[in-house]
């Protein structure tokens, strides 16, 4: 019971998050965009050259929704790399301007390292360069990287068109605060679930004949080592 609430409120946040990005993505002036993914990409490639032995692109999660909270710790993460952070609002994603320069990084012959959003596994939130010693990532109120931390901070605002969101500011403002609401309550739904499961646990604990499951193991175990 308590799972299927936890993922109806999570499901429920997703399409706020979805209409938030929607909304933003209206407002991206595009031009701007172009010309500030061109010059980040010259500034990290610059002196490179196409590669005929083409990078390979790890993927992982750093992020997650647990019963305990939100889990995660991208500063951690990127300590010691020259930082670039992309600062963003309402966890509006960047994923088109990192994967753009990923492709470039690939073709470079550089491997890297892409990590996707804990809460929508489609969007690449952060980059890594291991052989530069760089990382992008994405800055906002759910994981932030202190200025202190990061080579460059760039506002995306300064991507938007101020008119076109003008208008949108208290859709956006009241998105925010309901997709925080509902991931509040999913966490707490979730909490109660490991309850529950750790109270069911207890009773499976007490009838379990742990020697005989050692001993099923044991036999599992060589009958996979001896075909």
């Amino acid at each position: 019971v308590y799972y299927n609430r936890a993922y109806s409120y999570l499901a429920a946040a997703g399409q706020i998050y979805d209409d938030s990005n929607y909304i933003v993505n209206i407002a991206m002036d595009d031009e701007k965009v172009n010309q500030f993914t061109s010059e980040l990409s010259d500034e990290i490639f610059g002196s490179f050259h196409e590669s005929s032995i083409h990078g390979t692109d790890y993927s992982f999660f750093a992020t997650s929704i647990t019963p305990g909270g939100r889990r995660g710790d991208i500063a951690g993460l990127v300590a010691g790399y020259k930082t670039y952070s992309i600062k963003t609002f309402y966890g509006i994603n960047v994923s088109a301007i990192l994967e753009l320069l990923r492709n470039r990084a690939l073709c470079y012959g550089f491997n890297t390292q892409s990590i996707y959003c804990g809460f929508d596994a489609s969007v690449l939130e952060h980059l890594i360069i291991p052989e530069l010693g760089i990382a992008i990532v994405t800055s906002n109120s759910y994981h932030a990287i202190d200025a202190t931390d990061s080579y460059y901070d760039y506002p995306i605002d300064n991507l938007l068109c101020d008119c076109a969101l003008y208008s949108v500011k208290d859709d956006l403002k009241y998105n925010v605060n309901r997709f925080d609401e509902l991931i509040d309550r999913a966490i707490r739904a979730l909490n109660r679930a490991r309850i529950m499961h750790a109270e069911i646990e207890k009773i499976y604990y007490s009838a379990m004949d742990f020697h005989r499951l050692n001993i099923y193991c044991d036999s599992v175990i060589k009958q996979i080592v001896n075909k």
